[in-house]
Parts: C-alpha cells; sequence; structure tokens
C-alpha cells in the first residue's frame, strides 16, 4: 500500500518541470539559464501547437507562456491547456511583453495564475514560479491523500463486512461514516 511518507518522498525527489512556451529563442535561452540555476527542469515548445503535442507526453509543474506567437496566440494556447481535464490544473504564468491592462485581464480571464510583464526581473520570476510550484505541489499532495483516505475507508468498510454482525461492527460502521463524511466536507 502507498504510504503518506512515499508520496511525501517523491514529491521532495522529484525535480519541478517548467514548460517555456516562447517563439523567440534567445527568450528560451535565458529562461532556461536562469531556472536551471534553481533546480529546474526545463522542456521548451517554440509554438502553441508544439506546446499543446508536447503536453500529451510530459507533465510539468508550471509553464510559462507568451502571449504573442504566430499562428496559436498565448491566449488560445492557455484556453485549450484549461479546457483539458488532464491539463486543467497546471498553472500557467503569461511572460510577456504586451502589458496593457486589458491584456492582464484577459489573461487571468483565460485561466493564468500569474501575469508578467517583459522585461522580467530575474528575482521576481523565481519567486513567482516558486510559489505557483509550491502551491501545485501542495494541491497535488492534497488529491493524493484524499485518494489514500478514501480507499482506506473503502478498506476498512470492506473488512467491517467480513466480520459478523456485532454491536461493534455497528460502531466500526459509524466511525467509517464520520471519516468519509470529514473527507468529502472538509477536504
Amino acid at each position: 500500500m502507498y504510504e503518506v511518507s512515499d508520496l511525501l518522498e517523491e514529491m521532495n525527489e522529484r525535480k519541478p518541470l517548467v514548460l517555456i512556451v516562447d517563439d523567440v529563442p534567445k527568450n528560451i535561452q535565458l529562461l532556461s539559464l536562469i531556472l536551471s540555476r534553481k533546480n529546474y527542469e526545463i522542456a521548451f515548445a517554440v509554438s502553441g501547437e508544439q506546446a499543446l503535442e508536447m503536453l500529451d507526453s510530459i507533465s510539468p509543474e508550471l509553464i510559462l507562456l507568451d502571449i504573442v506567437m504566430p499562428g496559436m496566440d498565448g491566449f488560445e494556447v492557455c484556453e485549450k491547456i484549461k479546457a483539458n481535464p488532464i491539463t486543467e490544473g497546471i498553472p500557467i504564468i503569461y511572460l510577456t511583453g504586451r502589458a496593457s491592462a486589458e491584456d492582464i485581464k484577459k489573461g487571468f480571464q483565460t485561466g493564468a495564475v500569474d501575469y508578467i510583464s517583459k522585461p522580467f526581473n530575474s528575482e521576481e520570476l523565481l519567486a513567482r514560479v516558486r510559489t505557483h510550484i509550491e502551491l501545485k505541489r501542495n494541491q497535488d499532495m492534497k488529491d493524493s491523500l484524499i485518494s489514500l483516505l478514501q480507499k482506506t475507508v473503502a478498506r476498512f468498510r470492506d473488512i467491517a463486512e467480513l466480520v459478523p454482525d456485532s454491536d461493534e461492527v455497528k460502531g466500526t460502521d459509524d466511525i467509517a461514516a464520520v471519516i468519509e463524511k470529514f473527507v468529502r466536507d472538509k477536504l
């Protein structure tokens, strides 16, 4: 059985994967250099279409996404990522030269968690990347723990059904119901 300690260990050992989506190679090189120095694993795409294809085979913990790209722009890429149940939970930070209030508003409306204008400050970028990866990891951990707890409650119920009827079993069933309600309501 997968234990909580296994979940924690796996999360702490894994280097965070960041997908950079930008049509300018120099931007990709600069971001890769900044992030790799802080122990991030990097993947990159030079178009929105390529990024969407890559998401079939990789699961980044964060996407840095330019808006202005030939073909599919960053807004459309973000909407497609958020419309897919498999990728909807990946945080997206727009990193773009577009800084109007309307663009920023549209960025958040399309599903981004943050918006950074170019030129950017490296320390600010790293702080925002770190924050959103930590938030995603915490959410992933919470989801895993809920799933583990639900499986434990189900096993507990299965075992309780094997024991002949007695007052003790009814009490056991009540405990299982309380745990299940807690999982549903509180987490």
